[in-house]
């Protein structure tokens, strides 16, 4: 499972650097739409990094320095 999340903490961190990269050339109505597709991506990340140190430490005994 922890790996699964992990997988997909990847891929939104990569979707993540190509939004901020769109960010950059974009128009101003685009630019907005990414910004906020950018900041809902980065509340996502944290998350699911506080969700895979919970469970390293519960079930795997990590002591939730994983990222």
């Amino acid at each position: 499972m922890v790996r699964a999340l992990r997988e997909q903490l990847d891929q939104m961190t990569a979707q993540l650097a190509w939004v901020e990269r769109q960010g950059l050339t974009g128009r101003d109505s685009r630019v907005s739409a990414l910004r906020f597709e950018a900041a809902g991506l980065r509340g996502d990340i944290a998350e699911a990094k506080i969700l895979i140190d919970r469970l390293e430490r519960r079930y795997l005994g990590g002591d939730g320095r994983t990222y």
